[in-house]
Formats: C-alpha cells, structure tokens, sequence
C-alpha cells in the first residue's frame, strides 16, 4: 500500500490546537516513515498557528494594535510574547528540516517543541485576558 507523503496545506490556526495534535503526535507510535511523516505534518500546522499568531498580534487591526493604542502597560509583554513566537517559529523551521538520519534526536525535541508551544500559547491567553480588562478591574 503507497502512502500519500505529498505536502499538504497546513489546517491548524490555533496555538492550543497544534500544540496538543503535535502530543498526539509524539504519544502515537514508535518512529516508523509514516510517523515520521506525520510529525513533519504537525510541524508545518504548529509553524502555520505560530505565523497566524505574529500576524495577529502585529497587523494594525490586531491585539499588539490595540496594545500600543490604547494599553501602554503591557507592551513590555506584548514584546516578549512577540520574541517568544519568533523564537519558537525558528525553532519548528529547524525541526521540520530535520532529516530521517537524526530521528533518533527528533523525538525529544518535539516534545520540547510541543511543550513550549502549549505554555506559550497559554501565556498568549493569559496576555489577551489582560488586555480585555482593565486595571484593577474584578477579576
């Protein structure tokens, strides 16, 4: 049976979302080709929710838009979140060029990959609550 190793559009937009397929992932089997096909897959969704992110917070219609307009407060965070995705979104590029000779390394580093993704994609929520509420607002 030949399997379809062709590339596909990427389908994750969501930090939370690649993040825990990539889990799947990783969690699914032992590296065979198919595996290793699919984590290339999970790779290319993360790098795409990871973009979709940086394009968000940095479109003038976005959150970092709001930040700079109207909460001042929180452009030292809004930095570091923006630095943190561009890391991270190096880092995926890197992973997805990974060839089949450095399997044995690949594992370990996509869990670090998938780790770091779903913390940031938690500090992305926790930023975006800030901004929602206000300075010593109820919480």
């Amino acid at each position: 049976m030949a399997t379809d190793l062709r590339r596909r559009r990427p389908e994750q937009e969501s930090l939370f979302f690649a993040g825990d397929a990539l889990g799947r992932v990783i969690a699914a089997e032992a590296p065979t080709d198919q595996w290793f096909a699919s984590a290339h897959a999970a790779l290319r969704d993360c790098t795409l929710a990871v973009e979709t992110q940086l394009h968000a917070l940095n479109s003038p219609g976005g959150i970092g838009g709001d930040v700079r307009r109207g909460e001042p407060r929180l452009l030292p965070a809004l930095g570091k979140l923006e630095a943190a995705l561009a890391r991270l979104l190096v880092d995926f590029w890197e992973a997805e060029a990974i060839p089949a000779s450095g399997r044995p390394m690949f594992v370990p580093r996509l869990q670090a990959l998938a780790n770091e993704l779903r913390d940031l994609a938690n500090q992305e929520w926790n930023f975006v609550y800030d901004v929602q509420n206000e300075p010593g607002g109820i919480d």
